[in-house]
């Protein structure tokens, strides 16, 4: 039985139950490898600093403003209401190229490096053993979120440096998530 249906269940048989309890169910071993993923793909493409701003409270940089403008401006009527929400990102195919910059690198514009960056976190973390998706990528659309994950936040921390490695000097940075051997350590 998983967590939703022991709510479920505790709920419908509250008579039962003296209290009632419930926490959503998440899979820690998944999420946080896929909250740490975003952080790593910035870091590794050195776009920290021009789409995830400086570090500390998380807002969104022009660029990601600038992204999720394109993205809304190419997938918001698809559910055929103009209104400002990508209303089923599955159904939007935007392509984070079609806002390169032509010539001098600006807000208004992604660099080459900072167009792969975004594929990367769309894409999600994949397996490097299986080539499966071991973590969905962050959704079009969603964009004005990421920067409060371009920067790894505290707790996905904690779970790799005091329980996947044991190491409280344990960092993002050095680790390697297109390694199998890394990857299955999670």
């Amino acid at each position: 039985m998983n967590t939703r249906n022991a709510c479920f269940t505790s709920l419908e048989f509250s008579r039962v139950f003296k209290s009632n309890t419930c926490a959503p169910a998440n899979y820690p071993t998944r999420m946080w490898p896929g909250e740490t993923y975003a952080g790593w793909v910035a870091y590794k493409y050195d776009t920290q600093l021009s789409l995830g701003g400086e570090p500390g409270p998380p807002a969104p940089t022009p660029k990601l403003i600038t992204l999720n403008n394109a993205v809304i401006a190419a997938c918001d009527a698809i559910d055929g209401v103009e209104d400002g929400v990508v209303s089923d990102p599955t159904q939007c195919d935007f392509d984070p190229a079609t806002i390169l910059c032509e010539g001098e690198e600006a807000d208004e514009c992604l660099t080459q490096t900072e167009v792969d960056m975004v594929n990367d976190i769309y894409a999600g973390l994949i397996d490097p053993t299986t080539g499966e998706q071991f973590w969905p990528g962050y959704e079009r659309g969603s964009e004005l979120e990421w920067a409060g994950h371009i920067y790894p936040f505290i707790i996905p921390l904690g779970y790799f440096q005091n329980v996947v490695v044991d190491d409280p000097e344990w960092s993002y940075e050095t680790f390697d998530f297109t390694d199998p051997t890394t990857l299955r350590a999670c």
